[in-house]
């Protein structure tokens, strides 16, 4: 026979999938309990595996809220930029912009020799006025040269396919959960949250080259992910 937890975890999770709590927002703790008529240690432990799987993130004096929300999905079967996906409310701040060498780590990241020179490339994306994402990216001047400002702030991806007259293919892209670290604090409209998602992606062109890796941080309240993302 299965745990109570497990089967208290198996009931909550169909009800994630069938949207069943608005604004994705789980009953507390005190509720869960009622509802289900379980004790408060079958609950915690049912919510706990929930967050280690990643259908959930908890924050201490909030909700526990599902990992799902439609303004950060990532369409099946396109590779938007983020200016496409939030043109009317959205906006870009610069952080960085620098040449330099691709050092060890990154230039296995694109497949190119530690030496060449690269694009370092620093973003925060805020939706209606709330920084949600930290974006890095790392291009090799190779195939994407005289990166401006300008271009960075509108959209990479417009710039390589409209200036440079490359067409963008796919991107393969990892899902993670991390722990918030100083610069996430620093960068991102956290508020009460420990915990961040990661998507690290590897940016292709149609001819199958390497242009860009990145990863980027995104705040956990705002976040939903579905998997295959090819370019228009």
């Amino acid at each position: 026979m299965k745990p109570k937890h497990q089967i208290l975890y198996e009931k909550i999770l169909k009800k994630i999938q069938d949207r069943a709590w608005p604004d994705d927002k789980l009953p507390s703790e005190k509720e869960l309990m009622a509802i289900y008529d379980v004790s408060r240690d079958t609950v915690r432990k049912a919510l706990q595996h929930l967050s280690e799987d990643g259908f959930i993130i908890r924050a201490q004096g909030k909700a526990t809220t599902v990992l799902r929300n439609k303004d950060f999905e990532f369409p099946v079967m396109t590779l938007d930029s983020f200016i496409e996906q939030h043109e009317k409310d959205s906006q870009t701040d610069i952080k960085l912009l620098e040449k330099i060498q691709a050092g060890n780590d990154i230039a296995e990241c694109l497949q190119i020799h530690p030496n060449e020179e690269i694009y370092h490339l620093i973003r925060v994306r805020s939706i209606n006025g709330k920084r949600m994402i930290l974006d890095e990216d790392y291009f090799p001047i190779s195939l994407i040269p005289d990166l401006t400002k300008e271009d960075a702030q509108r959209s990479v991806y417009d710039y390589i396919e409209q200036k440079l007259n490359l067409s963008i293919g796919f991107a393969s892209r990892k899902l993670s959960a991390a722990k918030a670290d100083a610069r996430d604090y620093e960068m991102l409209d956290l508020d009460d949250y420990n915990t961040v998602i990661v998507l690290t992606s590897y940016g292709y062109l149609q001819d199958g080259r390497l242009f860009q890796y990145n990863e980027s941080h995104h705040h956990p309240e705002e976040f939903e992910y579905m998997d295959i993302a090819k370019r228009r």
